[in-house]
């Protein structure tokens, strides 16, 4: 027998002992384990402690090395690529802000329900975006209904450039008068907006980053964003969350004229922003990678009233170690009572509070369990930073002697 095929029945005559020996977590946990990890310079490597002395954690790099089922046996082992990533500081945010995002056209919420509708004639659906009306790129709503009404006294179709998904098609309306006015038979909007939570200020760019995930549509698309802006937001009052009933934050937006930055980027991970000025004059703590992040307290920043974040008790309970980016990176559950009192645990608006564990940056607030209010996910830092531009692939090296 060749001494590959030798060593394949030794590694499957030990995996079946490991079974019979009532192994199975121990080989689960093997076999599940990711196949990259993120790790900060000078880590302790918490999570790959059977490759402690492979790698060198003090010099940042990408390096691979190989994952044992075994300490004594590296027969049975699968490739783990360690990313080591050099200190990075930013500053903690908490502040509650208005999104307010403009569409790149107008966005179609719904078509109407009259008889011989020109939107249903076209084939136009709810999602569509139409970015043009008559050969006119499309500012607003009001130039859609002029180039509607245009046409419909003309009476000739008009033509309409439509954005679905990633296709952009052309179709044709022939707008119907209803009631006085020329129609199209749908409902549009040219604009969202709401309250989140910044995560954080990169001094070095000025970049600040909000909401901890992707603005969507109705339908859970993204929002066709052509511009948009954060804005202070005062927090008038708290809707408490309960069992199966989210509550929210009711926010006020001030001094709409004169944003703190303007919006870039609408993404999975995080709405980006460039600062108008300088960002609040608090500490910038360290960024915490994957590895750093595990189950125990933390403190997560919001505002529950006015302007001023407070810090508040949580619990990480459990990370969730994956080989791609996720806005479900943790799991995280209030225990502070003043924020249980006041909130009922995590209601809308809190998205992107800020989580920090041993001084630092974990990550973000994402989204809340509708059946229990007092628990929820966050985001990794990381994957924000990602997102944000503001981490790049890290270099090859090789694991030291």
């Amino acid at each position: 027998m060749r001494r590959p095929a030798k060593r394949a029945l030794y590694a499957a005559f030990l995996v079946g002992l490991l079974l019979l020996a009532g192994g199975t977590p121990l080989l689960w946990r093997w076999a599940s384990f990711p196949s990259a990890i993120w790790t900060g310079e000078g880590s302790r490597l918490a999570l790959l402690t059977s490759l402690e002395g492979r790698i060198d954690p003090g010099v940042p790099g990408r390096y691979t090395a190989r994952l044992p089922l075994l300490p004594w046996f590296q027969a049975a082992s699968r490739p783990v690529t360690v990313h080591v990533m050099p200190p990075l500081e930013v500053v903690p945010g908490g502040e509650s802000v208005g999104v307010m995002l403009r569409a790149k056209g107008a966005v179609v919420q719904s078509l109407a329900s009259f008889p011989d509708s020109p939107a249903r004639a076209a084939g136009i659906r709810p999602g569509d975006v139409i970015l043009a009306a008559g050969g006119r790129r499309l500012e607003g709503i009001g130039d859609l209904v002029r180039a509607v009404e245009g046409a419909g006294k003309a009476g000739r179709p008009l033509p309409l450039e439509i954005q679905r998904g990633p296709a952009v098609l052309t179709l044709e309306a022939r707008p119907a008068k209803l009631d006085g006015q020329y129609r199209l038979g749908v409902w549009v909007r040219d604009s969202a907006a709401g309250v989140g939570t910044v995560t954080f200020y990169d001094p070095a760019t000025g970049t600040v980053a909000a909401l901890g995930h992707r603005v969507s549509d109705e339908r859970g698309d993204p929002y066709p964003m052509r511009d948009g802006k954060f804005v202070t937001a005062l927090v008038s009052g708290i809707q408490p969350s309960r069992q199966g009933e989210p509550g929210e934050k009711m926010g006020v937006f001030l001094d709409v004229q004169h944003p703190l930055a303007a919006i870039e980027a609408n993404t999975a991970y995080g709405v980006f922003g460039r600062l108008a000025g300088r960002p609040p004059a608090k500490p910038a703590v360290p960024v915490a990678w994957e590895d750093q992040v595990h189950p125990g307290p933390a403190e997560m920043l919001t505002v529950v009233q006015g302007l001023r974040p407070e810090a508040f008790r949580v619990e990480i309970e459990r990370v969730i170690h994956s080989d791609q980016p996720s806005a479900r990176s943790f799991v995280l559950r209030v225990t502070d009572p003043r924020l249980l009192q006041a909130t009922g645990g995590i209601v809308q608006g809190m998205s992107g509070s800020p989580v920090l564990q041993d001084g630092r940056l974990v990550g973000a607030v994402t989204h809340v369990f509708v059946r229990d209010p007092t628990r929820g996910y966050g985001v990794f830092a990381q994957w924000m930073l990602e997102q944000g531009g503001l981490v790049h692939g890290d270099e090859e090296r090789s694991m030291v002697s």
